[in-house]
């Protein structure tokens, strides 16, 4: 003690040519050489006897704004120390007070020569100290809970925190909502150490400099923003609310570390689960102006998507939306039931013609909760979630109508939108992409996965209800020559989605792996698009050098001309895709002889089924037959492409490589009919 007396009063007469300052716990008293140039906080009311490193105000605005987060107490005075470029400090005590525009502010003058600024309260203060006007900003730290929304029982939307205590060993400031439990409502909150989310201050005469006074999580949306029974870093860099989901007895503590500077929070207690609102409608439909042009029976009506539990009243969408335009909403397709409020209108008016509109044209989320009689419209917030994001959650941005990301690693792709007013799960307003298409879950089983590459766009249209996986097809020089697998999509095998079981393996040829061959029906127009890997953007190709028998759409996807039964060939070796309808034969002696071509099959009307009867008894070989497979090298003979029914699965299947001679010691019976549906991938045997 007697060390600290001999350095205080050094300064208070400014004698000294070397300072020295000590520390302790890493903020006190550690003795140094020459105090380096800055701006500094001394006084008994603080923790810094002398100019001390932590005791040295961080730089804001270069040249006119500084500020530093402090504990100071009441019973002592606190001075701001301007240390220049010769190591010696001038002291600045209390001057006038000064107007500003928020009564949370304390604004002085800096005086040199006069008494030390005092506090009437122990606590954190933010010090903002403007060397140019010579002022100084005092911002008590008195945080309170803040929503838009009821978080009391009593209607309050702000939830005040007790004063806070202060640890002197680890220098954490320390804030709860109570010393016991209380009962806090699901809403959005934040925490704000002030009655408004920012303040000013000046900067110069003219100009004033924000600082936010918000501190929220660092989630990057609001179903993740959420606090837990361990501590989680806050930021005020954020204006993503927090989140909690369930009503319930909570104790909220908030703490800061004043040698690292950061804040955090946690809330402990228990939720209080209420049941989902029951006996609503099950669906609702947006009809209006934009919207099927008041024609209930037109495709253009929107049917809004459930939210959370069917017959719980909710129900989301997102579209653009023109000023004036009227809307109105209904549970069946009719004007006898329809409304165009609820009681509490959101961002939005009811016109003297009993129709709800907007009064700023813009993209909105439309969100309807019977329950609490309530339409708001938003605006939209879409989040990226899932392996694709790097286990990240990514905010789409929006450009005009379209919402757009990038993903960043490889994996599945699962997307969602928030609501102000939605407080269940993320997955209650999920949605994705399925050929092209913006399906949402609704109340629905969790969504097909949807295997995506890294660093491929995302692209939604909500009012077009269209999504964009937008990938570029491999050109025929990046197709490898060979290949472990080839699959094949389709928007009617697997919904054009990689992730789904529906997607189609084609068959590897005998002692080939550049040889591939797959048989099915196909409607025309069918649209279809081949991978090595099984991910959107990942060894995806649609077309090679030579393309037989199909054409390109303008969006790059193989389409088939007619509706029929087709081979599908892939020859990596050659970069040939042949899609030609073909010919079924069959051969051996229960066809009349050996030759490959001796027996072919008859095609049914519809294209669907081949079948033949058989003229003799014996056995029996099939293969398919089309062009293409002439003149290749190295030859495709019949048996590499031989077919086969099982007799008693009645499974039709390719000799695989290594399989013995398909029903090698089965006789068939004579005038036995065999037909082949290759769609159901079984066949039917009629024995005579």
């Amino acid at each position: 003690m007697k060390m600290k007396t001999i350095i205080k009063l050094l300064f208070v007469f400014s004698l000294p040519f070397i300072f020295c300052r000590c520390a302790d716990d890493g903020i006190h008293y550690e003795r140094e050489i020459n105090v380096p140039e800055g701006i500094y906080l001394t006084g008994s009311a603080s923790q810094f006897s002398v100019e001390a490193i932590n005791g040295k105000m961080n730089v804001i605005k270069e040249g006119t704004l500084v500020a530093l987060n402090t504990w100071l107490t009441s019973s002592g005075d606190f001075y701001i120390s301007l240390v220049g470029p010769d190591g010696q400090p001038v002291y600045y005590g209390q001057g006038a007070l000064l107007q500003n525009d928020n009564s949370e502010v304390s604004t002085y003058s800096l005086a040199p020569g006069t008494g030390g600024f005092r506090v009437m309260e122990d606590g954190l203060y933010q010090l903002i100290v403007n060397p140019l006007l010579k002022q100084v900003n005092i911002v008590p730290f008195n945080f309170r809970l803040t929503s838009k929304f009821e978080l009391t029982e009593d209607g309050e939307n702000e939830l005040f925190l007790q004063k806070p205590s202060y640890d002197h060993i680890n220098h954490v400031a320390t804030w709860v909502s109570s010393g016991e439990l209380e009962v806090i409502l699901p809403a959005e909150f934040s925490f704000n150490y002030t009655d408004n989310t920012s303040f000013d201050v000046k900067e110069t005469d003219t100009e004033k400099y924000t600082f936010s006074s918000m501190y929220t999580g660092t989630g990057g949306s609001i179903k993740m923003n959420v606090l837990t029974e361990e501590y989680a870093e806050l930021t005020n860099q954020s204006q993503v609310q927090l989140n909690l989901k369930n009503k319930g007895e909570y104790k909220v503590t908030l703490q800061y570390e004043v040698l690292t500077g950061k804040f955090f929070a946690k809330m402990t207690g228990n939720e209080i689960i209420e049941p989902e609102p029951e006996g609503y409608p099950e669906k609702l439909y947006m009809i209006g102006d934009e919207f099927g042009n008041w024609n209930w029976n037109s495709t253009n009506v929107v049917e809004m998507a459930p939210v959370g539990q069917l017959g719980n009243g909710a129900f989301w969408t997102i579209k653009y939306f023109n000023a004036g335009q009227g809307i109105k909403w209904a549970s069946e397709k009719s004007d006898a039931e329809s409304f165009a409020s609820l009681g509490t209108n959101v961002n939005y008016v009811v016109g003297s013609n009993g129709r709800a509109t907007v009064e700023t044209s813009g993209l909105y989320l439309v969100y309807v909760d019977m329950n609490r009689n309530l339409i708001a419209f938003e605006k939209p917030a879409v989040y990226g979630i899932g392996e694709c994001f790097d286990g990240q959650e990514v905010s789409f941005d929006l450009s005009g109508q379209n919402f757009s990301a990038v993903t960043t690693t490889q994996g599945n792709l699962q997307m969602y939108a928030t609501s102000d007013y939605n407080n269940r799960d993320w997955n209650t307003m999920e949605f994705n992409i399925y050929n092209g298409q913006i399906y949402y879950r609704g109340v629905g089983a969790a969504l097909e996965p949807v295997p995506v590459a890294s660093n491929i766009p995302i692209e939604l249209d909500f009012s077009q209800d269209r999504g964009k996986i937008a990938v570029t097809f491999a050109s025929p020089s990046d197709v490898p020559s060979t290949a472990k697998a080839i699959y094949m999509v389709g928007d009617e095998f697997g919904n054009m989605n990689w992730g789904s079981d529906g997607v189609i393996s084609l068959d590897k040829v005998w002692n080939s792996a550049d040889r591939w061959i797959h048989i099915n029906y196909f409607n025309a127009g069918t649209k279809l698009r081949f991978s090595t890997s099984k991910i959107f953007g990942d060894g995806e190709f649609t077309g090679l050098t030579n393309n037989v028998g199909f054409e390109i759409s303008d969006e790059g996807l193989v389409v088939i001309p007619q509706s029929g039964t087709y081979i599908i060939f892939v020859d990596l070796g050659s970069k040939t895709i042949s899609i030609q309808k073909p010919v079924i034969y069959g051969y051996g002696t229960a066809a009349g002889g050996n030759n490959e071509k001796i027996l072919p099959f008859t095609e049914s009307s519809d294209g669907k089924t081949f079948s033949v009867t058989l003229p003799n008894g014996g056995r029996f070989r099939i293969h398919p037959y089309i062009p293409a497979f002439d003149n290749l090298n190295p030859s495709f003979g019949a048996w590499k492409r031989e077919y086969a029914v099982n007799p008693e699965t009645l499974e039709i299947y390719l000799r695989k490589e290594g399989m013995d001679e398909p029903n090698k010691d089965y006789v068939w019976a004579a005038n036995t009919i065999i037909t082949l549906d290759f769609r159901a991938a079984k066949g039917t045997i009629v024995v005579p």
